[in-house]
């Protein structure tokens, strides 16, 4: 059965401060780190924690390591998203993708809000428009105090998330319906060159290497080969990361089961690359790691679930190696508290 009924997350703090204060709005979000932290717990709570049931698809621990098991069911009653946060102040017409503008209301915009409103209410299904507009109605839809209650309808959007900076310096959503640009072909045959992989007009090594390439390609951002809302993720960061753009993708597909992290504010060469899922422990590790049920870590007891966070690290290919490299490897495994 399901653990004692208390607030996820209810002690958590950050940079001192409750979690609570700042998804009230009661505090303002102006340091990244505090954004992405913030972000990782309630998106687990609203996208993991709230939608758990007793039939929930566990993700299978194999399934979090390179090169990242393909899992092909499609769980569309679930939450799933994708999500871009930067480190600054949008300037609309210079950004490198396609999304549809929020204002807050220190812009003076009279009808901000219902602007707003009117912007991401095509993007729902039919029947949730009358809810989301009578519930909103009154609401600053960028002011991230509201964002825990307004994922309920952003996770049935399509397409991904803004998040910014607004111009006194407060992060904020200033944006949906974002589209990640991505030229996959011209990634694939670049980077396969480069490994040495690929020789120009040499189409039977091109066929016979083209698919190991492609998997390094998506695994250098924790993702196998899948479908278009990872692929765009993992390409989108790349270019981000060689434009040295401070940035946060974040990413839930609705067969994976698992909220991924591609954060590039350190504005290295590759982003550093974490995944939360819901997955079920051993019962062997669980007798050997009592203190897990006495302090509450796990979710559901009777299934063994918990909250794992896995964080990677990427590799240079070297085609020296006698064995073909993965471009990842696991170097931390954290369980989370889920209170």
């Amino acid at each position: 059965m399901m653990a004692a009924p208390r607030e996820f997350f209810d002690e958590v703090t950050l940079n001192g401060l409750p979690l609570k204060a700042y998804a009230k709005g009661e505090v303002k979000i102006q340091d990244r780190t505090v954004l992405k932290e913030f972000l990782e717990y309630l998106h687990i709570k609203k996208g993991l924690l709230e939608a758990y049931s007793e039939t929930y698809p566990l993700v299978e621990p194999r399934e979090l390591l390179p090169s990242f098991e393909k899992n092909f069911a499609e769980y569309h009653h679930l939450p799933s998203f994708s999500l871009i946060a930067f480190n600054r102040p949008l300037s609309y017409q210079e950004e490198i993708f396609q999304f549809d503008l929020l204002h807050p209301p220190s812009e003076g915009k009279r009808k901000g809000i219902k602007e707003n409103l009117d912007k991401i209410a095509p993007h729902l299904d039919r029947e949730l428009r009358p809810a989301f507009r009578s519930r909103f109605a009154y609401k600053d839809l960028t002011d991230l105090g509201v964002y825990e209650e307004l994922l309920d309808y952003l996770f049935h959007m399509d397409r991904a998330q803004v998040i910014a900076r607004d111009q006194e310096g407060v992060f904020r959503l200033l944006g949906v319906y974002a589209s990640f640009p991505s030229d996959l072909d011209s990634e694939i045959k670049a980077l396969g060159t480069q490994m040495g992989k690929f020789r120009k007009l040499d189409h039977s090594l091109y066929e016979r290497e083209r698919e190991f390439v492609y998997q390094f390609l998506m695994e250098l951002y924790g993702f196998p080969i899948c479908a278009e809302r990872r692929t765009s993720a993992a390409l989108f960061a790349r270019r981000l990361s060689r434009l040295k753009e401070p940035y946060l993708i974040k990413v839930l597909g609705s067969s994976d089961r698992t909220i991924t992290s591609l954060c590039g504010f350190d504005q290295k060469k590759y982003p550093l690359v974490e995944k939360v899922a819901l997955v079920a422990l051993p019962l062997v590790f669980l007798e050997s790691h009592p203190h897990l049920v006495e302090q509450d870590f796990l979710v559901d007891c009777d299934r063994r679930v918990v909250i794992l966070k896995v964080t990677y690290l990427q590799h240079k290919y070297n085609p020296l190696n006698v064995f073909e490299d993965r471009a990842l490897s696991v170097i931390s495994q954290e369980i989370i508290h889920p209170f």
